[in-house]
């Protein structure tokens, strides 16, 4: 049972129990690390296969996150110094989604065939996207899909073969 698992202060593992989804809500220093969640082209949840919900301190680790018709990880409501490191992410909407967070950083991911490798919505702010590799989006390597999505950062990505953008923007004033 996932909840059990939230007493611990970190996680290393594969889902096993059938349910290809990991939730981390309303947590503070907390790492999940080696997890892989691979859905079978399910709707798991209409939020993401690893979900991180309303935390500070949390690093994200060398996981996978595949299949899912939504998001690979998603970010969202109030996160502050979320660390996603080493992840690889493939064959979802959106490989990784931020959307409601603050000093976020991205690093070192391996994102492909997604619809947008890296979607950073709506509230996100001081993010860092840094050293990832994505490749084969339909959409954009790296989209910014809010108006206030504002001083994010993006350093040393590798974007190929994208249908549409390498990194796109409903506003470039906000890109630095």
């Amino acid at each position: 049972m996932v909840r059990s698992k939230f007493r611990h202060k970190s996680y290393t593992g594969d889902c096993n129990s059938g349910c290809p989804i990991f939730v981390i809500a309303n947590k503070n220093n907390f790492t999940l690390n080696n997890f892989n969640a691979i859905s079978s082209n399910i709707r798991a949840t209409n939020y993401g296969l690893i979900i991180i919900y309303n935390c500070d301190n949390v690093t994200v680790s060398n996981c996978t996150t595949a299949n899912h018709e939504n998001n690979g990880i998603f970010v969202a409501g109030n996160n502050k110094n979320v660390l996603i490191k080493n992840c690889t992410s493939y064959g979802n909407d959106n490989g990784i989604k931020l959307q409601d967070c603050r000093n976020a950083t991205i690093d070192g991911c391996k994102l492909h065939d997604n619809g947008d490798g890296i979607n950073v919505n709506d509230d996100c702010s001081n993010n860092t996207i840094s050293n990832c590799n994505i490749w084969n989006s339909t959409w954009s390597g790296i989209y910014i899909d809010w108006w206030d999505a504002e001083n994010n950062s993006f350093f040393n990505n590798t974007i190929t073969v994208t249908d549409e953008r390498g990194i796109g923007s409903v506003s470039y004033t906000h890109l630095r």
